[in-house]
């Protein structure tokens, strides 16, 4: 039989039946090709013809999706032989991991950094549904004021401007139904914010005391499931 292998990389490349020269009876070898029989194949390396030893060697075969040990980002490498000092074939398990000792190792302090600031991002759009402008603000509690005082002097006497405005606008049947909406909103907000800050307390304390990866990401995924349910 005759071996080939690729005339750049000397990677073995299939075999061919021996031909013989018809008036001297040698064997033909064409180029990059041996009758030399190649080694079995191993794990992670690929068999390549070495012509200045005229042997077969088995080369580091990395090709494929390769890691920048710095930045943990993915890239394809297409080239026999060891990797540079700066890339690896194993693959982060997490964005927080770092290279050290020659494996991914994942920083624990900085993953929990990151979920707690995304908890307090998705308690912040929560939070914002019930927080209204800085002027809409001063407007709601002068208004929550207003129905409050009105609510204590027993639904009588002089109705308050804003009160008196929503059942103007078709909000309420009369004053005393517009005041108690105002109550009940105002409270039913309150509830709520406190109920996301509960939520996003517990989902932060929660991810500082799990000690490991698994616990973290379990962690943060309850946090945000409870904040989603308020």
């Amino acid at each position: 039989m005759i071996y080939h292998y690729n005339k750049v990389s000397g990677e073995y490349t299939g075999k061919t039946a021996k031909e013989f020269d018809p008036v001297a009876g040698n064997p033909l070898i064409p180029a990059y090709a041996t009758d030399i029989v190649p080694p079995g194949s191993v794990a992670g390396f690929a068999v390549c013809f070495d012509t200045a030893s005229n042997s077969w060697v088995q080369k580091e075969d990395a090709r494929g999706a390769v890691y920048d040990i710095a930045s943990g980002d993915v890239q394809q490498w297409d080239k026999l032989g060891a990797l540079p000092a700066t890339l690896t074939a194993l693959p982060p398990a997490t964005p927080f991991d770092v290279f050290k000792g020659g494996a991914w190792v994942t920083d624990i302090t900085a993953m929990r950094l990151a979920y707690e600031s995304e908890v307090d991002g998705v308690a912040e759009g929560a939070r914002a549904v019930y927080l209204p402008s800085v002027g809409q603000a001063l407007t709601y509690q002068e208004k929550e004021r207003q129905a409050r005082a009105y609510q204590a002097a027993g639904f009588t006497g002089v109705v308050p401007a804003l009160v008196s405005f929503d059942v103007s606008a078709g909000l309420a049947v009369d004053a005393k139904a517009a005041a108690l909406a105002i109550i009940q909103a105002s409270d039913g907000a309150r509830l709520k914010l406190t109920s996301i800050e509960g939520a996003r307390r517990k989902a932060i304390a929660s991810i500082r005391s799990a000690v490991d990866v698994k616990a973290v990401d379990a962690a943060k995924a309850a946090g945000l499931a409870a904040l989603a349910q308020v």
